[in-house]
């Protein structure tokens, strides 16, 4: 039996090989000490198998009791010198970066880093290994398809830098100017890592209370590459003091007529552009919006899994900037129509006492967004976001912030404008306003019977009314004119253009025909209705109107009429020539009747007008037009 005495039964293996019997049998083996076991546990256990292989004599329990529980005291060997330990003198050389690693007793940051040992009075310098298996959390923040490293990841990164530049004071504001990001961070679809060296240089004491410093982050996501790029830069200052709720401008009310969104239509509509947000980064609610504004919630992210807490999480900062496409567009209003991602930050504030209060797992905070730069009047969008507590006390303050398209535009992303070039006259021209149209044969067909059937009419009134009834009847100076002008016509009638002396001799079947040929047409319905009503209308028994206008059939000839619809529509088109070159005319029509012209101008010109103003000789017509 081997019996081997040490801290642990190291030699087993290497002595039974040595010691196997030519039979095959092994020897048996005993440690009395084992790593990671009691060592009286083992010490105890190695006792017992010596006495169970031998016999009871072999082992004296009586005495390892009485010396394990210590019954026999021990004497003491007075005649010898005691040993002077000299503790001021090392007999070893230990290098300052060995030393300082061996000291070291904080645990890696989540974002930082470890410490590097190469640290001067005015640069400090962190470097990291970024996992995805380590930080779950950034999978839920994808850009078409790939996991990238959040831009506000670097900014949490600086704030917990300045954090550090100064461990034994209490820290009120961190301040952070000129916030520039560069390329992002890709994710593999390993998880070999990206190394990342997050640096704070020139850093420098203002005053009593405050520290100054610039930063830098590199990384790189290849193995092979030799250098590591610049990813962002900026310049931050701490400020020292007592915690409170006014280092930073409280909430102001929300503007009136906010419109609500739903966070799903929100997020939905997020996804065809390339955004792939999920988790931590998906948290917006209760989302409130107009032009260039909108406010919302946002839950804080918990950081149980984390090995050292953070005081702003990146996925928190990054869907408060969420709130910069809300306040930019409506969802599916088609102004968001590619992928945009946030490259500066002009001036990042955080209130440190109040968020280490406040950000607590489970809890929530609201955020506001306000655009300051606008596409669709400038040629960038920007614009500012704050997050607040429920009670409006300011926590984080983000001005400046720079948003710009993720991928290069190409001409498929350009916006379909409704706008187009249109050539014009420069004058009105009546001639083109036409466009060539003429009176065809069946037009002047028409017109001669319509002049036959009104002269018939006049023929009758005037034999009806003779001017010595007339006299008697204290008529109205118009219904004088009325007669004066039948006179007129009768008599002139085969002297004027296009008119024939017989027409004075037609009969009443020769009249009859013709209202028969014509009688669909409103230009004669309108001429039977006036001709039978008038002599009425002349004794004052009923009035001219009443039946011009009933059943529309004024306004069916003020649309239809020969030669009304045509030289209406030639109006029309020529007052568009007009507003074309004069888009902001004031336009006043006299007389417009029941308003055929009105419409045919208005559907011609739309809304290339300043104002229209229509007026009549009578309000009968107002309604009705």
């Amino acid at each position: 039996m081997a019996i081997e005495i040490g801290p642990h039964a190291a030699l087993k293996g290497p002595v039974l090989e040595t010691l196997r019997g030519s039979d095959g049998e092994a020897v048996p083996y005993v440690g009395l000490l084992h790593r990671g076991k009691d060592d009286v546990d083992a010490l105890c256990n190695a006792l017992g198998d010596l006495w169970s292989r031998f016999s009871p004599a072999t082992v004296d329990f009586r005495t390892v009791d009485s010396t394990a529980s210590g019954a026999h005291s021990r004497g003491l060997l007075k005649d010898l010198p005691t040993y002077h330990w000299d503790h001021e003198r090392l007999y070893w050389h230990e290098s300052r970066t060995s030393r300082a690693k061996a000291i070291a007793n904080n645990p890696p940051h989540p974002l930082l880093g470890t410490r590097t040992t190469d640290v001067t009075e005015d640069e400090i310098r962190w470097k990291n290994l970024l996992k995805l298996s380590e930080m779950p959390w950034v999978r839920g923040h994808q850009l078409q398809g790939q996991v990238v490293y959040p831009a506000t990841a670097y900014i949490a990164t600086a704030v917990e830098a300045a954090r550090r530049l100064v461990p034994d004071k209490n820290i009120a504001v961190i301040e952070i100017q000129d916030f520039s990001i560069g390329k992002p961070l890709v994710f593999g679809d390993n998880d070999a890592g990206i190394e990342t060296l997050f640096t704070l240089h020139g850093i420098a004491k203002e005053g009593d209370n405050s520290y100054l410093a610039s930063f830098s982050y590199h990384a790189s996501a290849k193995v092979e590459a030799e250098r590591l790029s610049t990813h962002a830069t900026g310049k931050l200052r701490v400020t020292t003091g007592e915690t409170h709720a006014r280092w930073l401008p409280s909430r102001n009310d929300d503007p009136p007529n906010l419109s609500a969104v739903p966070e799903d239509l929100f997020y939905s509509l997020l996804e065809p552009i390339g955004y792939g947000y999920s988790e931590q980064f998906r948290t917006l609610s209760s989302l409130q919006r107009k032009l260039d504004y909108s406010s919302s919630t946002i839950a804080v992210p918990p950081q149980d899994d984390e090995p050292v807490q953070m005081l702003l999480h990146p996925a928190m900062l990054d869907t408060a900037l969420q709130g910069i496409f809300l306040a930019y567009c409506f969802p599916g209003d088609g102004s968001l129509e590619q992928l945009h991602v946030p490259t500066g930050i002009k001036s990042f504030r955080v209130n440190v006492g109040l968020c280490e209060q406040n950000l607590q797992p489970e809890s929530s905070v609201t955020s506001c967004a306000h655009l300051t730069e606008n596409p669709l009047t400038s040629k960038q969008l920007q614009g500012d976001v704050d997050i607040y507590t429920h009670d409006g006390a300011g926590l984080v303050q983000m001005e400046g912030v720079q948003v710009v398209v993720f991928a290069e535009t190409t001409a498929d992303a350009d916006k379909k404008f409704f706008t187009e070039h249109r050539w014009a006259l420069l004058n009105p021209n009546c001639e083109v306003a036409m466009g060539g149209y003429r009176a065809t044969t069946d037009d002047y067909e028409f017109a001669e019977a319509m002049e036959r059937i009104v002269i018939d009419y006049m023929q009758r009134i005037t034999a009806l009314f003779p001017k010595s009834v007339r006299e008697t009847m204290n008529l109205e100076w118009h219904f004088k004119c009325l007669f004066e002008s039948y006179e007129d016509v009768i008599a002139t009638t085969g002297t004027r253009q296009h008119s024939q002396r017989k027409w004075l001799y037609d009969t009443p079947e020769d009249i009859a025909a013709l209202k028969a040929k014509f009688a669909d047409k409103t230009e004669l319905q309108l001429a039977l209705a006036v001709g039978d009503n008038i002599p009425a209308v002349l004794r004052g028994e009923t009035t001219i109107l009443e039946h011009m206008t009933k059943d529309g059939l004024l306004n069916r000839f003020y649309e239809v009429g020969l030669g009304l619809r045509e030289f209406s529509t030639f109006l029309a088109r020529t007052v568009k020539q007009l507003v074309h070159r004069h888009p902001r005319m004031k336009i006043l029509e006299i007389g417009a009747g029941t308003g055929g012209a009105t419409k045919l101008i208005m559907s011609e010109i739309c809304r290339s007008f300043d104002s229209y103003t229509f007026t009549d000789i009578s309000t009968s017509f107002f309604e009705t037009a």
